[in-house]
This record gives C-alpha cells, structure tokens and sequence, in this order.
C-alpha cells in the first residue's frame, strides 16, 4: 500500500494510493511478479477502491466499517486476481488488473516478500481514508479478511 498523496489527474488533483499485489508466480530473479493498481482514495458509493475492496473481501462494508478505515489493513490479506495482458502505444506489455476476489479458503497465505515503500511515500502520506457512514448494515463476518 502506498499512499501517492495528492495528483494531477484528468479530473482536477486527487488524494491518490497505490495498491500492490504479488502473485506466487516468480521471475527468472526469482521475485515474485507484481500487478499495481492506482486508485482515488475514496470509499464513496461507486468509486473504484470500493468496488474493488468489497470484492475482494466478499461483501459490503457496513457504515461502521467505513468509519475511519485505513487502507493499509489490506497488507497481507490473500486473494485472487484477475489479470489481462495489454499492449501499450509503446509495443510494451503490461499487466492489467480485471477483477479482485477473495481467496480460495484451501489456497496457501502468501506473505508480502521484498516489497519497500517508495522513500518518497511517506513524504506524502496522509490520514486514513475515510467516508461518511452509509445507511445499511450487513453485519459482522469473521471470515472478511480485513
């Protein structure tokens, strides 16, 4: 998780973050491959972190959950991925994020390896991410990851 600070984006500045996911697949140095998602730091109704959180963990935040939550306690927690490979305008490949689900519940927890913070992150970090309280209960469930 990182938090890019504030950004020039095609919609005014935004409070942006980064989220980097590591696949078991490795590389010829052995390193595990990383997809990276930038998203608006927002946990409103429709925003992409949202969505893609709630998937992840399988179910909506509750009004509770969305008060003062802090993006950071998604390091760690396992999922799957769906990835598609592009062609920028450049001839590069890249991989692209499709869709985030939570873990297979028989899947080994993979634990972050050799993953650093960009030095200049916490020159920008900011506070939790947080919303306004939404108007609807889902209850608690043990099995959401974070």
């Amino acid at each position: 998780m990182v938090d890019l600070g504030l950004l020039e984006s095609p919609f005014g500045v935004k409070h942006k973050v980064k989220v980097v996911w590591q696949t078991e697949a490795r590389n010829k140095d052995k390193e595990r491959f990383q997809v990276r998602q930038v998203y608006t730091a927002s946990l409103a109704e429709g925003s992409n972190l949202r969505r893609d959180l709630e998937s992840w963990r399988g179910r909506p935040f509750t009004a509770d959950e969305l008060k003062g939550f802090d993006i950071e306690n998604v390091l760690g927690a396992n999922c799957q991925i769906s990835v598609t490979h592009a062609v920028s305008k450049k001839g590069r490949t890249f991989a692209k994020l499709t869709a985030v689900v939570p873990a297979d519940k028989k899947a080994p927890k993979l634990q972050p390896e050799s993953y650093e913070r960009e030095p200049w992150a916490d020159e920008k970090a900011s506070e939790p991410i947080t919303v306004e309280p939404e108007p609807f209960d889902q209850g608690d469930d043990p099995t959401t990851p974070f």
